[in-house]
C-alpha cells in the first residue's frame, strides 16, 4: 500500500541521514605516559564508535618524553611525515609547562613551534591539537621550592593551562582542554577520583574524562550522545559526559579560536612587549619599546574586566590588578585600532 511504501521510504531516508552524519577522523598522538595510560587513543576510538563515528589513529608515547624529545625522535618524525592526518596531538611532559618562564622559553616553546611547522609542512589540512594536561593532585612538591606556583594543584594547574594556551596561540593550534574538564570535576564533583595512586597519572575516571574531551573537540559532537562507559560506573560516566559537554562542546569555537589566526611567534627575551611577573599578584609590570595607546583585559570566557589608556614609549609601567579575581586572563595591547599583541597571564591574588 501507499502508506506502507511511504513508511519504508521514511525508514530508508532516516538510515541514510544517520550514516551521512557519521564521521571518520585520522589522528596521530605524540605524547608520553599521560597519553599511553589506559590507552587514551583507543578509549577515544571506542567512545567515537559507540556514537557511530570512526577514529583511525597511530601514536608514539615513550615515558617522560618532552616535545624536544619528540622532535629528535625518528619514529615521531616519520609518523608526522606519513601525512594525511586530520589531527596531530602534542602533549608535553607533565611538569615542564608549569616551570618558570626562562625554562619553558628555552626547553618547550621552540620545540612546540618546530613540531607544529613540521606537521603543517607534511599535512596541509591537519589541525595541530595541544593536549592540555592537569596539575598534580597536591601540586609538584618535588619542585615546590624552586617555583611557588608548583606548590599547590591550583597553582600548577593554572600554569599548565597558561602555557598550553600560549603554545596554541603561538602556533595557530586548537586545544583539547582536559585540564579544564578536570578542574570543574574536582570543584563540582570532588567524590570522583581522577588520579591514580601516584597523584599524577589518570585513573580510569580521569582517562575517561580525557577521552570525552578529545571526542568533543575532534569530532565537534556532543559527548552525551555516546553510551560508551569504559570501566566507569554509569552514573559517574554520565556526570563526566555532561561536564565535558558544558566545558568543551558548548564552547567549541573558544578551543579553536587560534586556528587560522595570524600567529604571534615564539616569545624571546628580545620581545618588544614583556609582561612580568607571571603568575602575578597585586601589580603587573609591562615593558614596551613601541607606542601603545591602550590595553584590554579579558578573562578566558571573553568577559572584559579592564580597559586602560596608556601613553608609553621605551619604558615600563605598572598595572594595578589587585581587584581582579584569581584566574587566567588575556591581555591585549593596542596602538590605536591595531592589536599589537595578546599575552596570557595568571593572576593569583588569593
Amino acid at each position: 500500500t501507499m502508506k506502507k511504501q511511504t513508511f519504508i521510504l521514511f525508514i530508508i531516508l532516516s538510515v541514510l541521514c544517520v550514516n551521512t552524519q557519521a564521521a571518520k577522523i585520522r589522528a596521530l598522538f605524540l605524547g608520553n605516559s599521560y597519553t599511553e595510560n589506559n590507552n587514551l587513543p583507543g578509549l577515544v576510538a571506542q567512545f567515537a564508535l559507540a556514537a557511530g563515528d570512526t577514529l583511525e589513529y597511530k601514536s608514539n608515547t615513550p615515558g617522560g618524553h618532552t616535545l624536544q624529545n619528540h622532535f629528535a625522535n625518528a619514529t615521531s618524525l616519520s609518523l608526522i611525515e606519513e601525512g594525511d592526518w586530520d589531527f596531530v596531538i602534542l602533549q608535553e611532559q607533565s611538569q615542564l609547562p608549569a616551570f618558570p618562564d626562562g625554562q619553558v622559553a628555552v626547553q618547550m616553546f621552540p620545540y612546540a613551534e618546530m613540531l607544529s611547522d613540521h606537521i603543517k609542512l607534511h599535512n596541509a589540512d591537519a589541525t595541530v591539537l595541544f593536549y592540555m594536561t592537569w596539575g598534580r593532585k597536591n601540586g609538584d612538591q618535588q619542585n615546590c621550592d624552586l617555583f611557588p606556583p608548583l606548590c599547590t594543584y591550583e597553582g600548577m594547574d593554572s600554569m599548565l593551562q597558561l602555557r598550553y594556551t600560549m603554545m596554541a596561540e603561538y602556533n595557530e593550534a586548537a586545544i583539547a582542554p582536559v585540564a579544564k574538564v578536570w578542574r570543574k570535576l574536582r570543584n563540582d564533583h570532588p567524590g570522583i577520583e581522577l588520579y591514580s595512586s601516584d597523584e599524577s597519572h589518570p585513573s580510569n575516571n580521569g582517562s575517561f574524562a580525557a577521552a570525552c574531551t578529545f571526542y568533543a573537540v575532534m569530532f565537534r559532537k556532543d559527548p552525551t550522545q555516546s553510551n560508551y562507559n569504559f570501566t566507569v560506573s554509569p552514573d559517574v560516566a554520565d556526570i563526566i559526559r555532561n561536564v565535558t559537554k558544558e566545558v568543551v562542546f558548548d564552547d567549541l569555537s573558544f578551543w579553536y579560536r587560534f586556528v587560522g589566526g595570524s600567529g604571534i611567534g615564539v616569545p624571546t627575551i628580545h620581545s618588544e612587549i614583556l609582561l612580568y611577573p607571571n603568575p602575578a599578584s597585586d601589580r603587573l609590570t609591562i615593558c614596551v619599546s613601541q607606542p601603545v595607546t591602550h590595553l584590554v583585559i579579558h578573562d578566558i570566557t571573553g568577559k572584559e574586566h579592564l580597559t586602560q589608556n596608556i601613553t608609553a614609549h621605551n619604558t615600563d609601567f605598572s598595572l594595578n590588578i589587585n581587584h581582579l579575581p584569581a584566574g587566567v586572563y588575556l591581555i591585549s595591547l593596542f596602538d590605536g585600532r591595531k592589536k599589537l599583541r595578546t599575552e596570557t597571564v595568571v593572576i593569583d591574588n588569593h
